[in-house]
């Protein structure tokens, strides 16, 4: 018979589940539309560019995480205003010196393109980049003013006015770039865009969320506590920031930035299942992982399989259907311009099955166990900057795509390993949805072969 609690969880659960999607879904839609009427806009070397940019500044936030949110999730006492405002005071000062990290170097990109360091034709050598840097960093010191109610939203599970802000944010955003793209047709509405976004989440983080409002606060033992548990988190998501943005960090050094805008787009659709499952991990499974191993250790494995198996259904199906149907998808929805892409996706989409197996590290890490993730993108990264390489010397940019795509793969093993060890792993339920892949490569070769069809009758 079911206790209280469960209901209680599963209710949680499920209502976070559905705030998750519901921002997701909404969150995509108007990323893709923007991105459509944004492609049409500008030129595909704007992108490319824009990429760097983005890279550098996820690069220097990622080498500073110390994992004050995922602290606060699993603390017992999390709660607590001392936690909560130590916490949010090393968030201000790590956004301050963020914003000045980025910009030295852009700086420093700068001075080594004057002085030749850098070949005149790389992306990193044009002159746009020092100044958008500068200016991008802006947004790590207005994030790091964001109140902590965000995290107890995320805690507890209350997800529905947290997606609102997020959604309402998101959309003023966008349109502020749609507008300045329509106007100037610059890199710059890329860049005010996202500034202004962060500046309204931000402020009405202190207003249209529960929670007390924060203030200076400093107790060495509490810091001493998070950087103890977050030595780890720092480890992994430095390993991590390579292993997810390697790619375009490696590739802006040997292709053009056009050809870094077609990837750039392509990566945009095939990483958009990856960013709902991301999503979902870490608003919903996390804090229900953790929930569960706090309060009753004995059924967290049978509900992480519970997730797992729902999860693989429909990524091998996705998998498989994305495979065949991806050149028509760039083909239906950007002009001329981009028809590189096609191809770049078709590839890409083998990166989604990575993303069902990398819930095993959340599962470990709501176990009091953060250092296994570490391990698994550590191999994963070392790999990939020995791939990208090697794969662009021997077949070009494909062979590079190719290596870019099997990477995440390169996680399994540590996983299991691991999973194995604690003797919490079952084999069958780890491999037995693979073949929903074929399934989903058929679907997409009838409905290509349907379209076709439809297109010479009419």
């Amino acid at each position: 018979m079911k206790t209280k609690k469960s209901y209680s969880l599963k209710s949680n659960s499920a209502r976070a589940s559905f705030w998750t999607i519901i921002n997701f879904v909404v969150s995509q839609l108007l990323r893709f539309f923007s991105n459509l009427i944004l492609t049409r806009l500008l030129l595909p070397e704007l992108f490319g560019l824009m990429a760097i940019v983005t890279v550098v500044r996820v690069g220097v936030y990622m080498c500073s995480e110390i994992g004050l949110k995922v602290n606060i999730i699993r603390h017992e006492n999390g709660e607590s205003p001392d936690v909560l405002n130590t916490a949010w005071t090393i968030q201000v000062i790590r956004g301050v010196i963020l914003w000045g990290v980025i910009s030295f170097i852009g700086w420093l990109l700068f001075f080594l393109t004057d002085k030749g360091m850098i070949p005149p034709d790389s992306i990193y050598s044009d002159s746009r980049l020092p100044s958008l840097l500068a200016v991008t960093g802006v947004v790590a010191f207005i994030t790091g003013f964001e109140s902590t109610r965000i995290w107890l939203a995320q805690r507890n599970m209350m997800l529905g006015r947290l997606s609102l802000l997020d959604l309402f944010s998101q959309f003023v955003g966008l349109v502020v770039m749609i507008v300045w793209a329509w106007v100037y047709k610059d890199v710059w509405a890329l860049v005010v865009g996202t500034i202004v976004s962060a500046f309204l989440k931000t402020v009405l983080s202190h207003f249209v969320l529960v929670g007390s409002s924060n203030y200076f606060y400093w107790d060495k033992k509490i810091v001493n506590e998070f950087l103890h548990f977050g030595k780890w988190l720092s480890i992994s998501a430095m390993v991590t920031f390579v292993g997810l943005n390697g790619d375009r960090m490696i590739l802006g050094g040997v292709i053009s930035a056009e050809q870094l805008g077609f990837y750039t787009v392509a990566y945009f659709l095939a990483t958009s299942m990856k960013d709902l499952l991301e999503s979902l991990t870490f608003n919903v499974w996390y804090p229900l992982l953790s929930k569960v191993n706090r309060e009753e250790r004995e059924k967290v494995v049978n509900i992480y399989y519970g997730i797992r198996q729902k999860l693989d259904i429909a990524i091998f199906f996705i998998v498989g259907l994305l495979y065949v149907t991806a050149p028509l998808i760039i083909e239906i929805l950007y002009d001329d311009r981009y028809q590189s892409a096609g191809w770049m996706l078709q590839i890409l989409a083998i990166t989604i099955i990575g993303s069902g197996f990398r819930l095993g590290s959340t599962l470990l890490l709501s176990m009091g166990n953060p250092k296994i993730g570490t391990y698994a993108i550590t191999l994963r990264t070392v790999v990939l900057l020995c791939m990208i390489p090697s794969g662009y010397n021997y077949y070009g940019i494909e062979g590079a795509i190719w290596a870019i795509a099997v990477n995440p793969l390169f996680e399994m093993p540590i996983i299991l390993w691991f999973f194995s060890k604690y003797k919490i792993i079952s084999w069958f339920k780890e491999i037995k949805y693979i073949p929903i892949s074929a399934v989903g490569y058929f679907s997409g070769v009838i409905f290509l072969d349907t379209y076709n069809y439809m297109k010479e009758i009419f």
